[in-house]
């Protein structure tokens, strides 16, 4: 039963530091078919998140 849902929005330099973070504690990839704009994770408990890339943060060249 999902208790509750969380979106994090990270600069597209962090993301992959952020799942791996997750992942370190305990987290697993439910759904990658939208990476690397979104990446849903499921805590020990089966609490969803997703890891948002805000490209709006990406730095401009």
């Amino acid at each position: 039963r999902q208790r509750f849902h969380i979106e994090v929005y990270v600069a597209p330099e962090v993301a992959e530091q952020r799942i791996a973070a997750a992942l370190a504690a305990g987290g697993t990839v439910v759904d990658d078919s939208n990476a690397p704009s979104l990446t849903v994770i499921a805590d020990q408990d089966g609490n969803k998140g997703i890891v948002c890339v805000d490209v709006s943060a990406a730095k401009k060249v």
